[in-house]
């Protein structure tokens, strides 16, 4: 994903801490793939005859209409603010209400990720001294070092995938909940992995990410371990931070295509290009609601970086944070 300038910040910070120790190689676990959302379709009106007047009206009872499933998603959404002074990582309900500082310390905490089945939560943090990846309770209790790197993420049928910093560079890792047996998973010749960490589909069988390549930055697909890469974008400006739907059909991304960084939606194979957003600001880091109806982004439209909720069956987006602060990196509970 392509990060934030606060985010690039603290990468440049951890940079200049120790070199981590080389982990032991082992194979990662297996998790089963979460169960597909499904919709309840609305009831259709009662048809009640008409009576005669001149008739005793018989008594319909009335049908209890079945409510229709809301648009609204559900479960709360982690980001990553500055509000308190320094960069932390907070939880708010989807509709922006009840945000709550989970980290409370003064080293910097970013990349908010969620584990499956509410088993808690990743982030990464310097209040160690070096860049690593911690894991704690949803409530933000229990806060365990898991291993030194960064950007970790929950892969289904995997385990966690994080970005090591090696003796041959940024490579990308896998280790299971409690961070024990890493091994190393993607081929570096595959992929630089100092452009972020991919991002990877519900069922954990396809990964998306941004590479340059071809003297320009494109939206890449490929398999879960980044084989069988496939280029979907071809524009001449810079295509980045891709995310999967729920259902793996389509693509959300950020493209500076038309002069400012817009939001832009494809299928999973590169076509049915649509622009989403229309402000001239810089509007980036989309994120897909768990009933993919919604997509969460960042954006600097009203001076700050805030996150906005767009509903992508129409409307304008909203502003889920309002805080003068600089806010980022959302990540909905699935």
């Amino acid at each position: 994903m392509r990060l934030s300038p606060t985010t690039v910040l603290f990468i440049v910070l951890l940079a200049a801490c120790s070199a981590p120790a080389s982990p032991s190689a082992l194979p990662a676990s297996t998790v089963t793939a979460p169960p597909t959302v499904a919709l309840v379709a609305s009831p259709q009106p009662t048809n009640i005859a008409s009576v005669s007047p001149s008739a005793t009206p018989t008594r319909v009872p009335t049908a209890t209409p079945t409510p229709a499933p809301t648009l609204a998603p559900t479960g709360r959404i982690l980001f990553t603010s500055d509000r308190d002074g320094n960069l932390e990582i907070y939880a708010m309900n989807s509709d922006g209400s009840s945000p709550t500082n989970l980290t409370h310390n003064p080293a910097l905490d970013v990349d908010p990720a969620w584990l499956p089945e509410g088993k808690g939560l990743l982030f990464t943090s310097n209040r160690d001294g070096d860049s690593a990846i911690y894991r704690m309770d949803i409530d933000g209790a229990n806060v365990t070092r898991l291993a030194s790197g960064s950007d970790a993420a929950w892969v289904a049928g995997w385990g966690i995938a994080f970005l090591y910093p090696g003796d041959f560079g940024t490579q990308i890792y896998l280790m299971t909940e409690t961070g024990t047996l890493q091994q190393a998973w993607w081929d570096p010749d595959l992929y630089d992995a100092s452009q972020g960490l991919p991002l990877w589909s519900m069922d954990g069988q396809r990964a998306v990410f941004y590479m340059y390549q071809h003297d320009n930055v494109d939206v890449y697909v490929a398999n879960a371990d980044g084989t069988a890469q496939q280029r979907l974008t071809y524009s001449d400006a810079i295509d980045g931070e891709p995310a999967w739907s729920p259902d793996g059909r389509r693509l959300a991304f950020a493209s500076d295509r038309d002069g400012y960084s817009h939001l832009f939606l494809m299928q999973n194979d590169g076509s049915g290009l649509t622009r989403l957003t229309q402000a001239d600001n810089y509007d980036h880091y989309p994120v897909w609601s768990p009933n993919g109806r919604q997509l969460a982004f960042v954006t600097d439209r009203d001076g700050n970086e805030e996150i906005y909720l767009l509903p992508l069956g129409g409307g304008e987006p909203i502003n889920l944070t309002n805080h003068p602060a600089n806010e980022s990196q959302p990540a909905f509970q699935p």
